[in-house]
């Protein structure tokens, strides 16, 4: 009789983060993922066993990352490629117009400032990546081999943030959703999508997701850490890890922005300690940063004249981007794109794709960037934001204000509105710019699907249980829209 009834508690176990076997299962399951990364990339025919031997004669026919690290190498910033005479002639030669009327050879989709090359991506893989491959081996990884060690990184720091959060947010989370929902957010990261296109656009897409997820993995694991040098170790951590983010893509790093409040919150408890441990604590998150944001500011600066100025307004490509503003009646249509879009359900195998509907005003005519996609609610967790005034209720309920975590999830909600905005003025809406925004929503939406769920009785707790699994299963169809969708170009 006591087995039966030990049998019959287990769907309903707590996660206890202080339980080995709990933990076990959790590590085997990001082991799980990470297996799956491999499986994507060779499913594309990906090579990472490749490696491309430098120095290179010409560097031109390589990867944007690759022609950056050869500039390092030689002492300079700019890229080593020759001008055409036809595009130096110019007097707008972002015009894409008057480079075709000319005749111009340039070269696509790399930034041309006063009769240089540059690339705006940014440098936090010749970082993580680039350079450590040189050192070991004498010659620097493809795309193939990058993406692979990123997306490793990426599904380590998403799990192990997720596991933070949770421990923060989710007193009595139940082991299983736990577990499915570390599937399903790791899931909705948009690493697999990286590694099934395998180029320098998805670099620094996963580039983007490691180092954000490390932010907030170190941030909230040096938050519950009470000693004082380890909790100064892991915080130098989070400032480098918010600056690679930022060397990443700076849009996402945007999205970072989310997690202050929780510092403040911090910092405020602190100042119950002494002096000499605030000024650790702070010093060793804010010095770091600092540095970062100078090293950051004067590359921009060296490069493009401002220390702001990353430079995406030189882009040679299919339309001046320099003409794009912020534009208030595109509001409707970037919320409706970077949020609301859905996957698609057809009747024949893969069962559910993407599309690539774009609602625009009806006077307007610029160039959008458009591809398929669908928006952040697709991807199941999110949904989580929407149910956050049930979880204010039970805070209130209970005598519980949590104002630093009110702060976080509506931070997350204006960032990724304004984030949306902003992509959709300037580029467009692709998938890409979709993941500078779903990860934290998705971390965010997930802990609060836990936390109702763990804190709810009775028929509510069933309910809330339903609606978990549902989400999770959604997030598995978007994987599987996107995934799916890729493949026919492959």
């Amino acid at each position: 009789m006591n087995v039966l009834k030990k049998i019959l508690k287990i769907p309903n176990t707590e996660y206890n983060y202080k339980s080995i076997w709990q933990n076990t299962l959790f590590v085997l399951v990001a082991v799980l993922m990470i297996a799956a990364c491999f499986n994507v990339q060779d499913s594309a025919g990906k090579h990472v066993r490749d490696s491309v031997f430098y120095p290179i004669a010409d560097v031109s026919g390589h990867s944007q990352y690759i022609k950056q690290f050869d500039a390092f190498k030689k002492g300079q910033l700019h890229l080593d490629m020759e001008v055409s005479d036809e595009l130096l002639a110019l007097e707008n030669p972002y015009d894409p117009d008057a480079r075709d009327d000319s005749g111009a050879e340039y070269y696509w989709d790399h930034v041309y400032f006063e009769g240089k090359y540059y690339s705006y991506f940014g440098i936090a893989p010749l970082l993580t990546v680039y350079l450590p491959y040189y050192i070991i081996k004498d010659a620097l990884p493809n795309d193939a081999v990058t993406c692979i060690v990123l997306a490793i990184y990426a599904v380590i720091f998403s799990a192990l943030a997720y596991r933070e959060v949770v421990i923060r947010f989710c007193k009595k989370a139940n082991l299983w959703l736990f577990l499915l929902g570390e599937i399903a957010f790791i899931m909705s990261t948009g690493i697999y999508l990286g590694l099934l296109c395998t180029d320098m656009y998805y670099i620094a897409v996963i580039s983007a997701v490691a180092s954000s997820m490390a932010f907030v993995f170190f941030s909230f694991r040096a938050m519950r850490e009470k000693n004082i040098i380890l909790r100064a170790i892991l915080l130098v951590f989070s400032a480098l890890s918010l600056t690679l983010t930022v060397l990443s893509r700076p849009t996402a790093a945007i999205m970072c922005i989310a997690v202050f409040p929780i510092f403040a919150e911090f910092l405020f408890r602190i100042k119950r300690n002494t002096l000499r441990d605030s000024l650790i604590t702070v010093g060793a998150f804010v010095l770091p940063l600092a540095a970062g944001a100078a090293f950051v500011m004067w590359y921009n600066a060296a490069r493009f004249g401002s220390p702001f100025d990353f430079g995406a307004n030189y882009q040679l490509t299919v339309s001046d981007v320099s003409l794009n503003k912020l534009q208030r009646e595109l509001l409707f249509s970037s919320v409706f794109s970077y949020f609301l879009y859905p996957f698609w359900i057809i009747k024949e195998k893969p069962y559910v794709i993407m599309g690539n509907q774009l609602v625009l005003p009806p006077e307007y005519y610029r160039y959008f960037y458009k591809e398929k996609y669908i928006g952040a609610l697709a991807h199941g967790l999110p949904i989580g934001v929407l149910l956050y005034g049930r979880v204010v209720s039970l805070d209130e309920r209970e005598g519980k204000r949590d104002h630093a975590k009110n702060a976080l999830v509506m931070l997350s909600v204006l960032l990724s509105v304004f984030i949306a905005f902003f992509n959709f003025c300037y580029a467009g809406v692709n998938m890409r710019y979709i993941y500078d925004i779903v990860p934290l929503l998705s971390l965010v939406g997930g802990f609060i699907v836990l936390d109702l769920q763990g804190r709810s009785k009775g028929f509510m707790k069933l309910a809330y249980t339903l609606l978990s699994l549902v989400l999770f299963a959604v997030s598995f169809l978007a994987y599987t829209s996107v995934i799916e969708t890729i493949r026919e170009y492959l």
